[in-house]
């Protein structure tokens, strides 16, 4: 993903949070935490105030900022851009890969929200990234997209995880059809790559274009999807629920 994302000139940072992926009571703290700690480092190589690995003063935008979280990070960053937002962070976007929903929330960051959910996923079968989706307003000038990703399971997008959970926990006939390993991260990394190139530079993508042309696609990176998407800039006509 991070090659991906460099070759269309945005300055991508991998943050490894498994030391705190276990205090469940203070991870998104604790997250907020470790990625605040990171911005602000990149700032300073930004300013010249602190050697770097890449020649990168002057190169950066801290206006344009977005988040990528997998698993429990997947719903944690969310509080993530919420509370660099009301720090004053210029956080735009943010994507939830294969999400696990801790609570249900009221209030959501003003921000484009993507979330990509595989079909067979093991470690959160109820689909958390749909529930997710549905429960964010309508009434936002945001882009908010669920990507139903078929034949995808849960681990493969973290080559960290060397478990197949459908190995473990699924059927015969999934773990027959289930997408291979490298295909499942070919497909992230091109959709992590379209949908912040697009949201961050609010730039032309085939994802974006694809929202803008086809309401209800069923292939993307030619492989087989379920989308639902919210357009910035849309009005929904179907009655609210609380009004019903």
């Amino acid at each position: 993903v991070l090659t991906h994302l460099a070759a269309r000139g945005i300055v991508a940072v991998s943050i490894d949070a498994d030391v705190i992926a276990h205090d469940e009571a203070r991870y998104a703290e604790r997250l907020t935490a470790l990625v605040r700690r990171h911005v602000t480092e990149w700032e300073a190589r930004q300013k010249g105030q602190k050697p770097s690995p890449l020649p990168v003063k002057g190169k950066m935008d801290f206006q344009k900022i977005g988040l990528l979280g997998y698993s429990e990070g997947g719903d944690a960053i969310v509080d993530v851009a919420t509370r660099l937002k009301e720090e004053g962070r210029k956080v735009e976007s943010i994507l939830a890969v294969a999400p696990i929903v801790q609570k249900q929330r009221k209030t959501w960051p003003l921000v484009d929200i993507g979330i990509l959910v595989p079909e067979y996923d093991y470690v959160a079968p109820n689909y958390d990234g749909i529930v997710m989706y549905d429960t964010i307003p309508n009434d936002h000038d945001r882009l908010k997209v669920v990507t139903f990703l078929e034949k995808a399971n849960h681990t493969y997008f973290n080559r960290a995880i060397e478990t197949n959970d459908v190995g473990e926990h699924g059927t015969n006939y999934q773990l027959k059809h289930q997408l291979e390993r490298e295909k499942q991260e070919e497909f992230l990394r091109q959709y992590a790559a379209d949908y912040f190139y697009g949201t961050l530079n609010r730039a032309e993508t085939s994802l974006l274009r694809i929202l803008e042309t086809r309401p209800q696609p069923n292939l993307m990176y030619w492989h087989d999807v379920t989308l639902r998407a919210q357009l910035p800039q849309s009005i929904s006509i179907m009655p609210n629920k609380n009004e019903a």
